[in-house]
């Protein structure tokens, strides 16, 4: 899998095999996904919020709510 797109909004993975794109929005707390104002107006590329690689780890979900993704740092740069 490789990493297409990681914002505020979720993440996008890209299949090499498969050649096929999944889109996660990533679980709160209590199991439900994040819900994002889409109507809203992206902001201005200075005041664009900087995520981190720390904002990747956590629980994801799939469009079709049908995969659930896990990634957490285990050492320094590898994630699973």
């Amino acid at each position: 899998m490789e990493l297409q797109r990681f914002d505020d909004k979720g993440i996008q993975l890209f299949d090499l095999e498969s050649q096929q794109t999944f889109r996660y929005s990533k679980l709160d707390d209590n199991g439900k996904a994040t819900q994002k104002d889409t109507t809203a107006k992206s902001p201005e590329p200075s005041t664009s919020l900087k995520l981190s690689l720390s904002d990747l780890e956590g629980y994801w979900i799939t469009e079709k709510k049908d995969v659930v993704l896990s990634l957490k740092k285990v050492e320094h740069s590898t994630w699973i």
